[in-house]
Formats: C-alpha cells, structure tokens, sequence
C-alpha cells in the first residue's frame, strides 16, 4: 500500500534527521518514537474512517 511505504519513509527520515541533529541518544529515540506514535496514530485514523 501506498500508505506504508509513505509511513515507512517518514520513519526513516525522521532517523536520518536525528542523527544528523540530535547528538543526545535518548533525545533521537524520543524524537523517532514520537514520529512513530503519530504514524499509528494515523493508521488507526484511517482504519476507522
């Protein structure tokens, strides 16, 4: 689906865009956990409607 790959690439850029800015570790994976949160949070929304 269409929709997976656009969430997966958004994932992915959120890593890159940590790694590149974020030097505190547990700053990047809160970051990155967070951008992933939205994205369930956006399946489910779309599931439901």
């Amino acid at each position: 689906m269409m929709i997976n790959l656009k969430a997966r690439k958004l994932v992915h850029t959120a890593n890159v865009v940590a790694a590149m800015h974020l030097s505190d570790s547990l700053t990047r994976l809160k970051f990155v956990d967070e951008v992933r949160q939205v994205v369930m949070q956006q399946f489910e929304a779309a599931r439901r409607a």
